[in-house]
């Protein structure tokens, strides 16, 4: 994987912040797409997964109480591309060890492992 991918993958990222689940919807109709309702104790929380194949990589767009995507996570097919991912995120944007994120212009991403898996999270 090269910059250009992450430059791909970021613009996508960062395209969805604010948009409906609806808007965001249809935005990637053209990408392989996963509708999910997760439902507990009779909370509805939306998301929706986004495949890259190209990029060998899946976003998941997370929506707050007024609809709006505030939240994506990124995850990358191999170990070798997070680790490419990581070096472009030193290159682009400033890491606060306190805080342990990236700051960028239009966003912050931190790295979470979930279940054994890396996943980057974009906040604006």
């Amino acid at each position: 994987m090269n910059n250009d991918n992450f430059v791909v993958l970021i613009d996508h990222v960062s395209s969805t912040f604010r948009l409906s689940f609806p808007e965001t919807k249809n935005k990637f109709s053209t990408f392989p797409l996963c509708l999910i309702y997760y439902i507990e104790n009779n909370e509805n929380e939306p998301m929706i997964e986004v495949r890259f194949d190209k990029e060998k990589a899946t976003i998941t767009c997370f929506f707050d109480d007024q609809n709006k995507c505030d939240m994506v996570s990124l995850c990358f097919d191999t170990v070798e591309d997070e680790d490419l991912f990581i070096k472009y995120l030193n290159e682009i944007a400033e890491y606060n060890y306190r805080k342990k994120y990236w700051q960028a212009s239009q966003f912050w991403v931190r790295l979470d492992v979930t279940d054994g898996c890396n996943v980057f999270i974009f906040y604006v």
